[in-house]
């Protein structure tokens, strides 16, 4: 009888018992296996490259020559030849080119976990615990690592030691090297209260330039303390 094909990697099986004619399906079956388990490749990029080995694997960016047309999808090469596999929403690959995992939904993109895999807390000590909070911009700075490549801001609060009273004190966060504001509205700490976990404007993220890249300098600015200055300051900063 003809063999059934399974909905997730598409393998064949289903063959009667001694049934002829299954070596091609089981062929398939292998390769596909072989280029796609504990899938890793070499990197992203658009075009073949000049002088590819067997078992080299890609994910193809914007398809071009020979991989024309076949955007996104996973190049393997097997027996001197190209073939290619088209990923499912959730699939997983190692970039080895970045040391970075990949996860396919509707395009390819750094794999930035669930709810709670794969954040990465910092926490930037900007004044002492006994000196006063002062006004200004550039009060501390924090060099994105390359472990935070593509990652996004997703939380950030601001706490001080002793409380300033009238009026809050404004923490804001800037992207030096983007030339833009992290936060469409600053973190308040509160007249009295020593942190913004407690304010009704603890901090609102722009989700449009939350987006950090190896490198990337970003500012911990000052916009505006309270008349009696607070004392001691520290900025925590959440990437995911």
């Amino acid at each position: 009888m003809p063999s059934t094909t399974d909905p997730n990697l598409g393998l064949n099986y289903g063959w009667d018992f001694r049934e002829s004619g299954w070596k091609s399906g089981m062929d398939a079956n292998l390769k596909k296996l072989g280029a796609l388990v504990c899938l890793s490749v070499k990197t992203i990029q658009d075009a073949p490259p000049a002088s590819p080995v067997n078992g080299d694997r890609y994910i193809i960016g914007t398809g071009s020559g020979d991989w024309s047309g076949k955007n996104g999808q996973i190049a393997v090469r097997v027996a001197v030849a190209w073939e290619y596999y088209t990923p499912k929403t959730g699939w997983l690959a190692w970039n080895e080119n970045n040391d970075t995992v990949y996860v396919y939904t509707a395009s390819w993109g750094p794999y930035k976990g669930g709810t709670t895999l794969n954040k990465r807390p910092v926490q930037i000590p900007v004044f002492a615990p006994t000196i006063d909070v002062t006004s200004g911009d550039g009060k501390a700075y924090f060099i994105v690592p390359d472990e935070y490549n593509g990652m996004n801001l997703v939380r950030v609060a601001a706490t001080v030691i002793t409380a300033g009273t009238t009026n809050p004190t404004v923490v804001d966060v800037y992207n030096v090297t983007d030339s833009c504001d992290m936060l469409s509205t600053g973190m308040n700490i509160e007249s009295g209260e020593t942190s913004t976990r407690t304010s009704a404007t603890p901090g609102t993220i722009d989700t449009a330039h939350d987006d950090v890249s190896t490198g990337d300098v970003l500012r911990i600015d000052l916009t505006s303390v309270s008349t009696t200055a607070p004392k001691g300051l520290i900025v925590e900063l959440v990437f995911q």
